[in-house]
């Protein structure tokens, strides 16, 4: 099902941050001792989504870093607190708005 026309720019910006925490997510449960540069290394190299012609960039994930560290933290929260992904990872991209 695709989108009327006067919502499909609504809905490409929304289905591209829905997959960058997806792919965020799954990366930081995959790998929680990793880097922020280990976390770009796999952003760039993820699969792009379908009407996405590009793949993800440092400016992407700090454009939607606020989105993708509260969709990580409602993840996370499902989790006891000793089990919680990425948590330091979280606010290195946080971290990172302050420093542009």
């Amino acid at each position: 099902m695709n989108p009327s026309e006067c919502y499909e720019p609504f809905m490409e910006v929304m289905m591209s941050k829905i997959h960058l925490s997806k792919v965020v997510i799954e990366f930081l449960n995959n790998s929680p001792d990793a880097t922020y540069e280990d976390l770009l290394n796999h952003l760039q190299t993820a699969a792009p989504v379908k009407g996405q012609t590009a793949s993800f960039t440092e400016d992407s994930l700090l454009r939607h870093s606020q989105w993708i560290v509260d969709q990580v933290g409602l993840f996370a929260s499902t989790f006891t607190v000793d089990c919680r992904p990425g948590r330091t990872l979280c606010f290195d991209i946080h971290s990172g708005l302050s420093t542009r």
